[in-house]
């Protein structure tokens, strides 16, 4: 997983997605969540267009909710550290 590159043409990319999911929390300016970090004023989960994105495949991003879990790199720091380490990093050579 890479880290998102946080500029315009991944912004114009992701308004695309964001904008109509059913969980985006609309508010003014937010946008690219998977590279600024979580919603100062997240929704409940109703539904993710993150595996839609472009960005999503773009980056080879595995998690969703981006708009409630934090930016990319946070989370893959947080399965670094976690228990599921080992398992995590088994999954990610799988895929390659």
């Amino acid at each position: 997983m890479s880290e998102v590159d946080d500029n315009y043409e991944n912004e114009t990319i992701c308004i695309k997605f964001c904008g109509v999911c059913p969980s985006y929390p609309r508010v003014k300016g937010e946008i690219l969540f998977c590279a600024r970090g979580k919603s100062v004023s997240p929704k409940q989960k109703s539904g993710c267009n993150c595996g839609l994105c472009d960005i999503w495949n773009k980056y080879d991003l595995t998690d969703f909710y981006y708009c409630m879990k934090g930016e990319a790199k946070e989370l893959r720091r947080l399965f670094s550290t976690s228990l599921f380490s080992s398992f995590y990093q088994a999954v990610q050579k799988i895929r390659l």
